[in-house]
């Protein structure tokens, strides 16, 4: 006994060492035992293909009723495309808004011809998110400009309110003519709005989450090749108007509702 205690004099610094190791390795397992590597798939709550028009609607200041419609058929991707693009989820349509009555003479167009692209990831690692400034450039487009706006959603959730979009310029030339794009898009990523690629890929990575997500609402206008400001400025008003009516009705209906503290392990299921 005496031994002991005259060695433990001696070596006193020595086990001060191993206790604070100790100690360090119960926290070290303690904080990062829920650390989750590979993020388990929340499912949509509806498929975006089933998106409802009818909600596509709102009333301009005047009163007047105003619908976003169809301009053509919904365009199916081919399957090596599905295949590049990373998932199966998505919807691309062609749309114009419309001044709208019951009596089909009178319904007038309010706006040019725009493209929506949707697209849903979920359940897939390392997923990196696709983006206009890197797909544009591989269509031979180049970028002359870019603006990053806040969209206002008022009807949702305090923290959903402010969406941050990005609005990108294009400009192509060929042989034969050349033209210009205005590309305006945001992410939705679990549970949070993002317009940056780099702080998306940090909120997919979150370590402690044990689910991710991500959607990318994209639509596009076709400008004169010149880019006046006022083509650039009506388009860009065009592209927030519509955001404001369709971020809410997906927030709704489709995306996934994120999983809360209090039932972690509870997503909800997609609709059948």
């Amino acid at each position: 006994m005496v031994d002991a205690m005259h060695w433990a004099s001696r070596n006193r610094w020595f086990i001060g060492c191993v206790a604070l190791l100790a100690v360090l390795t119960i926290g070290f397992e303690r904080r990062f035992q829920n650390i989750v590597i590979r993020k388990l798939p929340l499912p949509l709550k509806r498929e975006l293909s089933q998106l409802d028009r009818e909600k596509l609607t709102y009333r301009d200041p005047s009163g007047e009723t105003m619908k976003y419609v169809l301009a053509g058929n919904p365009i199916q991707l081919a399957p090596e495309m599905v295949n590049e693009l990373g998932t199966s989820q998505y919807l691309s349509w062609p749309l114009r808004l419309w001044r709208w009555s019951e009596d089909q003479s009178k319904r007038q167009p309010a706006d040019d011809l725009f493209h929506l692209f949707i697209t849903y990831y979920t359940g897939k690692p390392d997923q990196v998110p696709h983006v206009p400034e890197q797909c544009m450039l591989g269509n031979g487009f180049q970028p002359v400009g870019n603006q990053l706006l806040t969209v206002e959603l008022p009807d949702l959730p305090e923290k959903d309110r402010e969406v941050p979009v990005q609005a990108l310029l294009f400009h192509r030339r060929t042989l034969r003519d050349e033209e210009s794009r205005l590309v305006m898009y945001t992410f939705r990523a679990c549970d949070q709005w993002h317009a940056d690629r780099d702080r998306l890929r940090m909120t997919l990575g979150n370590p402690l989450a044990r689910y991710a997500y991500f959607s990318k609402v994209e639509i596009s206008f076709q400008l004169p090749p010149e880019r006046p400001p006022e083509a650039v400025a009506k388009a860009t008003e065009a592209g927030k108007r519509f955001l404001q009516v369709a971020l809410p009705v997906l927030v709704r209906d489709h995306w996934p509702i994120w999983p809360s503290d209090d039932a972690p392990d509870q997503p909800v299921q997609a609709e059948k």
